[in-house]
């Protein structure tokens, strides 16, 4: 018995790293399913929003990045939800909104104490008029024409979520360099074959962007908003694609310990969606059960 276990155990293990992507890639080359764009496709207005806490010394550039974009800027707004913000946080963003009123709104609302992310997240949505919403964090910088990407997908009618991919730059030495590079090179193949084939199974936090009337209000614990949004979507009928030419840039984790407290945490909340969606565990009702799981 014990030994049957154990050899079941070690199955599921190199089906998960080894098994399952070889099947996606062959899915991929064998049935894509294109995205169907259009040279006519009128741009959507935008909401960009961030969820923002203590950012007092990098929230001023992330907002010049979005500026930048080269998407129209009367048809994009910045909206930042500081959470609990103790620091000049707000000042800034307000400072820079009556700076800038000749280009794109940027605006701010804030509120203490702190409700987490997911309340900030709804709060932001609350406050957009925008026909795509485009999630982003405030560490990040968007390449030029990031926004322009992810929205030109929306032209297929049956994409309700675009997820962009996160390029890690090295700042100076890291220990984790040559890892993080390795698995966020296996993680985007992954994502671009199960893309090429259907959906991809969640989003890059700090890059990706939904069909509006497709969000769903949060729970105020979820720990992946970027898995159980893109999954609400999924569960309308909706694909979830990966767009590889919609860049946002960061730099590689000096912390080894920090990483690991992230792996953590992205465990935990993989768990969690099972707790806040049952109906995910049912192939009735998630067609990508077998993605999902």
């Amino acid at each position: 018995m014990l030994i049957g276990m154990f050899f079941i155990s070690i199955f599921f293990i190199v089906f998960t790293y080894a098994g399952y992507p070889l099947v996606v890639i062959v899915l991929a080359r064998i049935s894509p399913i294109p995205i169907r764009k259009t040279a006519d496709f009128v741009r959507p207005f935008v909401s960009i929003i961030i969820a923002a806490k203590n950012e007092e010394n990098i929230i001023e550039n992330r907002i010049l990045n979005l500026l930048g974009q080269d998407y129209p800027s009367d048809k994009l707004e910045i909206i930042i939800v500081s959470d609990g913000s103790a620091d000049a946080t707000e000042s800034i963003i307000r400072k820079m909104a009556a700076n800038f009123v000749n280009q794109a709104r940027i605006s701010c609302h804030a509120y203490t104490p702190s409700r987490g992310k997911p309340t900030a997240l709804n709060i932001g949505i609350g406050h957009a008029v925008g026909d795509v919403i485009v999630f982003a964090d405030a560490r990040q910088q968007f390449k030029k024409n990031t926004v322009s990407q992810l929205v030109s997908n929306f032209s297929d009618a049956t994409v309700g979520a675009v997820s962009g991919e996160l390029v890690f730059l090295q700042e100076g030495e890291s220990e984790i360099k040559a890892q993080m590079g390795a698995y966020w090179q296996y993680e985007k193949i992954i994502r671009k074959s199960e893309s090429k084939s259907g959906s991809t199974v969640g989003a890059t936090g700090a890059v990706y962007a939904i069909r509006k009337h497709l969000y769903q209000q949060l729970p105020p614990e979820t720990i992946l908003d970027d898995v159980l949004t893109p999954m609400n979507i999924l569960m309308q009928g909706y694909r979830v694609i990966f767009d590889g030419e919609a860049l946002a840039y960061d730099a590689i984790s000096k912390d080894v310990g920090r990483e690991w407290k992230r792996k953590v945490r992205t465990l935990a909340g993989n768990w969690q969606l099972v707790s806040l969606r049952t109906d995910l565990l049912n192939p009735r009702r998630n067609t990508l059960f077998f993605r999902f799981c």
